[in-house]
Formats: C-alpha cells, sequence, structure tokens
C-alpha cells in the first residue's frame, strides 16, 4: 500500500476488481480493505477458491466484500489487479479482458517479471497512461 500512497494514488472509499483470490489475492484484498478500500470485487477462475475466500473476508469486512461469479464490466472499477499466476509463462492469455477498462483507471499486475506484463502494456493502452513502476520494483502499477 505504500508504494501506492507514494506515487499519490489513495484507496480510501473506493472499489477495486481483484482476479485472484489465493495468496497474493488475499493479501491484496486484505491490505486494501485495512487501508480503507471501501469494497472489492473477487473473481478467481476455481470458483470455490473465490467463494471461501469471500466468505472469509466477510467475516471480518460485513458488506465490503463481493465474489463475481464471471468477470464484471471493468469501467464500474477505479482499481484493477491481477493477483493470478497468468503471466508467469510466455504465451500466457491475459488474465482478465481488458476491453471495458477506463482511462484512468489504476491497474496492478503482481508478475514482477517481465518489468512490463502483456497485461500491464495492454491496460497502458486502454487506460492511456505510462507505466510508472519499472525495472526491479516489487510490484507493478498503471
Amino acid at each position: 500500500m505504500s508504494a501506492l500512497k507514494n506515487r499519490g494514488h489513495h484507496i480510501n472509499g473506493r472499489q477495486a476488481f481483484i482476479a485472484g483470490a489465493g495468496g497474493a489475492g488475499s493479501s491484496i484484498a486484505v491490505s486494501m480493505l485495512d487501508s480503507g478500500l471501501d469494497s472489492i470485487t473477487i473473481f478467481d477462475r476455481k470458483t470455490e477458491v473465490a467463494a471461501a475466500l469471500v466468505e472469509r473476508l466477510l467475516d471480518y469486512y460485513p458488506g465490503r466484500v463481493v465474489r463475481a461469479k464471471e468477470q464484471p464490466d471493468l469501467s464500474d472499477f477505479p482499481i484493477v489487479i491481477n493477483a493470478t499466476s497468468t503471466g508467469l509463462r510466455d504465451g500466457d492469455p491475459l488474465p482478465m479482458n481488458l476491453r471495458t477498462l477506463k482511462a484512468g483507471t489504476l491497474v496492478a499486475d503482481v508478475i514482477t517479471k517481465p518489468a512490463v506484463t502483456p497485461f500491464m502494456a495492454k491496460a497502458e493502452k486502454l487506460i492511456r497512461r505510462p507505466h510508472p513502476l519499472r525495472n526491479g520494483d516489487a510490484r507493478r502499477t498503471a
């Protein structure tokens, strides 16, 4: 969260979409909710994994966590995060369909190599904002 804050990104009162309900996704969700995020919508292709995470989070953050059974319209979210392993291997498909991503959306990817993943490169084009974190930074955001 400090990397986002240090770059002038604020999440208080905002909504986020996160793809991936494993270890990275659950850690990110908790950190964001603890930092003032209004609500988070979680999607995972493994529906039982998403359902289990949402159920656990609702115990601590009632009314602030939503499970998406399919990828929602991303234009509804000012923050979009890839917390899946998609992108670790050359030729991986994008982890989500970005066609409804709006200009100005804060986009983040947990994949750190390459420095700009295909997911982030596509997001940069759609949101019309250059990638602010490069080579060696722990997390990628646009």
